[in-house]
Formats: structure tokens, C-alpha cells, sequence
């Protein structure tokens, strides 16, 4: 009994010291357009989704603010009203709305997430529609969701440490904080975080924006929110946000370039030197995408039982789109069917392509759908299209029965479609650009080190001839074994780069601000 008395008073070992939680306790306030489950257009989606759980874990209280789609109210969650903000005043005019609060990032199937609170901005004539984007009046709709990330932190008397915005929708945020509340005690401490998950869009409006929106005439200037004579919201964060972030580290380098800045390089490019601009590459929830859990699976799987689970579903993935197996590499493509994902390089290439011993199993949506539509109807053998739709089924079953996954971006800020699909053991072949290149290592056979392919140059020859190396692979068993276990591998988890956040974003942002 006295040596088992010893034994629990001696000091904890060094080694287990180093594994505990940091001490910072942070308010952290994410504002964003959308969130899966609740609402998704793409990536960003995904990424509030997921980090804000990551760094609840991590002991933060963080809590998200977005609108409240017709989209939201189809989605298995709980709400309740908060308060009512009746009266949010701009320049021009006023607007009242609700607040509701979601349950859906603390439940999360029953698995404990540090619990999340999400804040639904509740306002029928704005947010009730069909889509979530593209209307005249999304200054009016993402105007509203920037000052309530202002308004209700004082109502609720929660002082947020941290507001991290995302994308153009949110950009006013740290605009009108510079400006307007530039002088309120309550947010004396508030830092400001703004990610650029994709710089390409920007929302740029008429100019008489500013002034209905109440912004100081001051702000509409080449260092402010005027771009090429419009009211630009993403500049409301590229130009006052203490820290920006991009979604790679790579990202973050191309668009200092006029290649990939799109038109605003100069500016990042400035704000770089300043110390303020890092790229952290994005994560994947694992509780989502895990080939060993996922219920969407007629077979799980994990690395030691990969061969055996993928082959299954193989075998249902090509029965569910109607093709027939006769041994080929299967490629599958989940993807939003837009100029930027280079697909029209993929039509070019297709009778190149499709002369190789490969399937073609698409899903998506966007201005490319016919060119999938044509090929299908060229190669109905060959080429699956299930075009226009959201089928979140038919995507799980893409990443784990296709053997290949295709992603020929012309710019790819992160990507989460190739980590999913290593995590799926399903080897990308990519576009060595943005989070891509930061993410897929072209396989050498010879030393079995990769985890997918590469080409650097977007045209159809690079395309085709990367293609036939992935199919010479794929005809030895042993060397595609190799391959996609060091895929599956791959950590790509949102821990570690919640991590990053605290270190590279939120510290240096709190000291700056």
C-alpha cells in the first residue's frame, strides 16, 4: 500500500505535462454566410462548421453569428429566440430583426463538441429565399449580419476577444469597427481576424452604398472600401482587419501576385509586409468524413481494411450511377462546376482522356454543367453525370468507391475534395496550385513516397499524361496499396490547425490590435 502511495505523489512525468491544453481562454466570434449543416454553397460552409468546434474543444468560448436561410429551417436542430434587436440603424434607414439560437454544433450526433452557441439572424424579407446569393440587395442582407455582429455582443453583455470574419459578407465588420465603433469602451480589447476563403469574390457595389450603409465619407478611398470606383465589402477586411488569413500557405503567396490577386495584390501584398497576412491550411472534420464511421457507407472501412471496403463500394457506386465495371480506374469528381475548377480543360482532354482505361463519375452544380451533360451523352459508357444537384449520399460514396479524384483548378485557395479523398484512400490528381500544391505530394513509385499526382502546367496535355501515370500505377496492385494507405495517413484534422489559429492569427492580432 505505501510503495502504490508513492507511486500516485510522485510529479507527473515532463512528457505529460507538455500534452495539457494551453492556459488562454479567448471569446471568439465567427461571422459568416453560411455553416454546414445549415447552409452551404461550398468549402466555407464546411470550415464553420468544424474549427469553432475545434477550438471549443480547445477550452475557447466560441459562438458563430450568420443569417437564417429558408435552407436552415429544412435542418434536423432546436432554436430558440434570443432577443429582438428592433431598431439597427445604418445611414439611410433602419432595420429590425430576431436573433434565434441553434443547438446544431453542440449536439452533433450525440458526440460532445465543446458546445458551440449559433446566433441566426432572423429577418423573413432578406434571408427567406431561394438562394443564399446573388440578389441586388445583398449589400442590404450582408450590411444587416455586420452591424448585429457589432449590436449584439453589448446586448448579450459578452465581449467578444476575437471577431473572425469570413469572406466579402462579413468584410464590414472590421470597417465599421475602425470607424463607427471606433470610440465604444465595449470593444476597446476586440481584435479583428478577417480569411479570405476565396479572393475572387469580392462584393462590390454602387458607391452610394457607403453612404446608405452609414459609413464616413473618409472610407470611400483607394485606403478604404473604394475598388475601380465601387463600394467593396472584402475590402472592409483586407484594408481594417488587424490579422487576415488565408486557407493555405501557398494561397497566401499567389495572391500577392497579380496572377492570383485579383486586382487587389498590392494591397496584400502590403499588409503582408506589415506582418499581417498568414495562410493556414484548412482541416476536415474527421467526425464527418471517417470511412470507419460513416453511416452513408454500404462498407466501412479503415487503413488495414481498405482494399476490401473500397472494392465495395466500388461495386455501389457504379451500380448507383449505371456503369458497368469492367476494371478500369474509376474518377470521381465532387466539385462546384465553375471557371475557376478548370473542368473546361477536362472536356478539351476528354477523347484523349477517355481512350485510357478510366470512368468518369461526376457530381455537381454551376455555369460547366454542359460540358459534363455533352460528355455524357458522347460517352454514356464512360462518363456519370449527375448534374444541378446537392446528393450528400452520392458525394460520401464518390470518395470511397472512385479511385481517383480529379481537381484541375485553376486557383484552389484550400480544397477540401483532395483531403477527403485521402482520407478515403482515393488518390487526387490535382493541379499543383494553392492549397493543392500544400497538400498532395506526386507519388514516386521507386521510393513509394506521395500521396497522390501532379501536374504544373493547366493543359490538356498535362492532364492526359498525368492521368496515364495514375492508370500505370493503378495496374500495380501493390504500388496502389502503397499509395493510397500513405494517403489515408495524411493528418489533416482541424486540431492541428486550431492550433495555428491561436498562434499565427488570434495572439498576433490581440498584440497588433
Amino acid at each position: 500500500m505505501g510503495r502504490k502511495g508513492s507511486r500516485t505523489n510522485r510529479p507527473q512525468p515532463a512528457r505529460q505535462r507538455a500534452t495539457r491544453k494551453p492556459t488562454l481562454r479567448w471569446r471568439i466570434l465567427f461571422v459568416a454566410s453560411e455553416m454546414f449543416p445549415l447552409a452551404k454553397t461550398g468549402g466555407l460552409a464546411d470550415v464553420i462548421g468544424a474549427l469553432p468546434k475545434a477550438l471549443a474543444k480547445r477550452g475557447h468560448d466560441v459562438r458563430v453569428l450568420m443569417p437564417k436561410y429558408r435552407a436552415t429551417y429544412a435542418v434536423d436542430h432546436r432554436t430558440e429566440r434570443v432577443l429582438d434587436l428592433p431598431d439597427i440603424r445604418f445611414g439611410t434607414f433602419s432595420l429590425g430583426c430576431g436573433i434565434d439560437a441553434s443547438d446544431v454544433l453542440q449536439r452533433d450526433g450525440g458526440r460532445g463538441t465543446g458546445g458551440v452557441t449559433v446566433y441566426l439572424v432572423e429577418h423573413f424579407g432578406l434571408y427567406d429565399r431561394d438562394r443564399l446569393y446573388g440578389y441586388g440587395d445583398d449589400w442590404v442582407r450582408f450590411g444587416l449580419l455586420c452591424k448585429v455582429a457589432l449590436e449584439l455582443p453589448k446586448v448579450l453583455n459578452w465581449r467578444p476577444d476575437i471577431i473572425h470574419c469570413h469572406d466579402w459578407q462579413s468584410g464590414l465588420v472590421a470597417a465599421y469597427l475602425k470607424t463607427m465603433y471606433r470610440s465604444d469602451p465595449f470593444f476597446a480589447g476586440t481584435a479583428t481576424v478577417f480569411t479570405i476563403h476565396n479572393l475572387a469574390y469580392q462584393g462590390n457595389f454602387d458607391p452610394s452604398v457607403r453612404e446608405a450603409l452609414g459609413l464616413p465619407p473618409e472610407t470611400f478611398q483607394m485606403h478604404g472600401l473604394e475598388f475601380h470606383g465601387q463600394f467593396s465589402f472584402i475590402k472592409g477586411g483586407l484594408y481594417y482587419a488587424d490579422m487576415l488569413t488565408t486557407v493555405s500557405p501557398r494561397y497566401a503567396q499567389e495572391i500577392q501576385t497579380e496572377q492570383f490577386g485579383e486586382g487587389l495584390h498590392g494591397l496584400l501584398r502590403d499588409r503582408a509586409q506589415q506582418g499581417r497576412l498568414v495562410g493556414i491550411l484548412n482541416g476536415i472534420d474527421y467526425e464527418v468524413w471517417n470511412p470507419k464511421t460513416d453511416e452513408l457507407l454500404p462498407a466501412r472501412y479503415d487503413v488495414r481494411t481498405v482494399g476490401k471496403g473500397k472494392a465495395t463500394n466500388r461495386q455501389a457506386l457504379l451500380q448507383r450511377v449505371g456503369l458497368t465495371d469492367g476494371g478500369e480506374m474509376v474518377i470521381g469528381v465532387v466539385s462546384r462546376l465553375a471557371h475557376q475548377k478548370g473542368f473546361d480543360v477536362v472536356a478539351s482532354a476528354a477523347d484523349a482522356l477517355l481512350r485510357l482505361p478510366v470512368k468518369l463519375v461526376v457530381l455537381g452544380a454551376g455555369e460547366q454543367e454542359p460540358l459534363f451533360a455533352e460528355l455524357q451523352k458522347r460517352y454514356p459508357e464512360k462518363v456519370a453525370a449527375r448534374l444541378g444537384v446537392v446528393d450528400e449520399e452520392l458525394a460520401h460514396l464518390i470518395y470511397a468507391g472512385a479511385d481517383a479524384f480529379l481537381m484541375p483548378s485553376r486557383f484552389e485557395p484550400c480544397g477540401l475534395g483532395q483531403m477527403i479523398a485521402m482520407r478515403y484512400g482515393t488518390a487526387p490528381i490535382v493541379h499543383a496550385v494553392g492549397g493543392l500544391a500544400d497538400t498532395v505530394r506526386d507519388f514516386d513509385p521507386a521510393t513509394k513516397q506521395g500521396n497522390g499526382f501532379t501536374f504544373n502546367e493547366l493543359t490538356v496535355d498535362a492532364l492526359v499524361k498525368t492521368t496515364e501515370r495514375a492508370v500505370s500505377i493503378y495496374r500495380d496492385r501493390k504500388l496502389w496499396q502503397a499509395l493510397i494507405r500513405n494517403a489515408m495517413r495524411e493528418d489533416f484534422s482541424w486540431e492541428k490547425s486550431a492550433q495555428q489559429y491561436e498562434a499565427q492569427a488570434y495572439a498576433p492580432a490581440l498584440r497588433l490590435r
